[in-house]
C-alpha cells in the first residue's frame, strides 16, 4: 500500500492565514496576566479561553475561521479535578506501600489524562462550524506514552525517531472533523533523516564546545587532582560548559528537529476524501525565531512575550497549506451538512487540559 506522503498533491493549494496582531493580543494578555494575579490563578482558566479564542479565530483558511468553544468554568472544573487528584496522590505517596501502587496507578492513568486532555481540546475546536473530535483510544495512548518509551530507552534512544512518528500516528488517526476521519502515512526515513541531522548539530556544537573551552575544564580537574584550591574563574569552566552545551547544542537541537518533523507530519496527514496538508517551515530560519524571540522577551521583563507569540504563530501559518482534492466550499459545505446533526453535542464537562499532549 503506498503510504500518503508518497502520493501525488492534489493541483488546488489554500494557505492558511494568520491575521491576529501583537497590539491588539498585547491588551488581552495583559488583562489576562493581571486578572490571574488577582485571583490567585483562578481566573487563568478564563485567560486561556480567550488566548485560545483570539488565536484560532484568527486563523483561517480560505476565509473560513477556527473557533474555540470551551468556557472557563469547563476549563476550571478539570483543574480542580486534577489538583484534587495531585494532592490525594501526594498524601498516598507519604505511605510506603501505598505510595508505590499510587505512583503505579499514576503511571496507568496518565494514558487516560492524555485522551480526555485530547478529546476535550478536539471537541471544543470548530474549523467552519464543524467541530473536530477525538477518538483515540487508551490501548493506544498507554502504548505511545508510556511503553514505547519505554522501549527507546532500552534500545539507547536509536528508535526515538520510530517513537515520534507513532505520536503523530496516534495524534492525527484519532483526530475527526465532522464525520471525516484523518489518516496518517509517513515513511521512518526522513525521521531518521531530521535525527541524524539534530545529532550532528550536537555533535558540532560538542566539538567548538571542547576547542574554545575544554582546556579550562581540564585546568580546573588538574588543579583539584593536585590538592590545589581553584580560583572562582576557572572553577565556573564547568558550570558555564554545562550550560552552553545546553544552550548552543541540545536546545536548537531540539527546536531543529522538531521543525523538520514537523513538515514530516503534514506530508503524512490526509483528510478524508483525498485532502492532503504540507509544511514549509525551514529549520534554521525558525531556530533564528525562537532565539530573537527569547532574548526579546527576557529584555523586555516579558513584556514582548504578546509580540514573540504572533511572530512564532503568523510564521507558521505562512508556511501551513491544505491541497483541497477540489473545490475548498464545496468541500466545507458538504462537511458542514454532514455535521449539523451533531453540532454542539461534542462538548465535554470535564476541562482536562495537559497542555498540548501528542505534538
Amino acid at each position: 500500500m503506498t503510504r500518503i506522503s508518497e502520493r501525488p498533491m492534489p493541483e488546488r493549494t489554500e494557505a492558511v492565514a494568520f491575521t491576529g496582531r501583537a497590539g491588539e493580543w498585547f491588551k488581552i494578555w495583559i488583562v489576562n496576566l493581571l486578572l490571574t494575579i488577582v485571583t490567585f490563578g483562578i481566573y487563568s482558566a478564563w485567560a486561556k479561553v480567550r488566548r485560545e479564542q483570539y488565536f484560532k479565530r484568527n486563523t483561517s483558511i480560505e476565509g473560513r475561521a477556527f473557533d474555540y468553544h470551551a468556557t472557563g468554568m469547563q476549563i476550571l472544573i478539570g483543574r480542580i479535578i486534577v489538583v484534587v487528584g495531585l494532592v490525594a496522590f501526594s498524601i498516598l505517596s507519604m505511605i510506603p506501600l501505598v505510595g508505590l501502587v499510587a505512583i503505579l496507578a499514576l503511571v496507568f492513568l496518565f494514558p487516560w489524562l492524555a485522551v480526555r486532555s485530547l478529546a476535550f481540546n478536539a471537541r471544543n475546536t470548530s474549523w467552519s462550524n464543524v467541530r473536530f473530535d477525538f477518538r483515540g483510544t487508551y490501548g493506544d495512548a498507554l502504548v505511545t506514552y508510556i511503553l514505547a518509551p519505554i522501549g527507546v530507552a532500552l534500545t539507547l534512544y536509536t528508535t526515538a525517531p520510530l517513537l515520534t512518528r507513532r505520536v503523530h500516528g496516534f495524534f492525527v488517526r484519532g483526530h475527526s472533523l465532522g464525520n471525516r476521519s484523518f489518516d496518517f502515512g509517513q515513511g521512518a526515513g526522513g525521521y531518521y533523516a531530521a535525527f541524524g541531522l539534530a545529532l550532528l548539530w550536537v555533535i558540532g556544537a560538542g566539538v567548538v564546545l571542547a576547542l574554545t573551552v575544554g582546556g579550562s575544564v581540564a585546568a580546573m580537574f588538574a588543579t583539584l587532582d593536585a590538592g590545589v584550591e581553584p580560583d572562582p574563574a576557572t572553577a565556573l569552566a564547568p558550570v558555564l560548559a554545562l550550560y552552553a552545551a545546553l544552550f548552543l547544542g541540545f536546545f536548537p537541537a531540539a527546536l531543529l528537529y522538531q521543525a523538520m518533523v514537523r513538515n514530516l507530519m503534514y506530508a503524512g496527514t490526509e483528510l478524508e476524501g483525498g485532502h492532503r496538508f504540507s509544511s514549509t517551515v525551514r529549520p534554521v530560519r525558525l531556530l533564528v525565531i525562537a532565539v530573537t524571540n527569547a532574548l526579546a522577551v527576557a529584555a523586555s521583563l516579558g513584556l514582548m512575550l504578546p509580540w514573540a507569540q504572533v511572530r512564532i504563530t503568523r510564521y507558521l501559518a505562512e508556511n501551513s497549506f491544505v491541497h483541497p482534492e477540489g473545490d475548498l466550499d464545496l468541500i466545507a459545505g458538504r462537511i458542514e451538512a454532514d455535521a449539523g446533526a451533531i453540532g454542539d453535542a461534542y462538548s465535554d464537562i470535564e476541562g482536562i487540559d495537559l497542555g498540548g499532549v501528542g505534538i
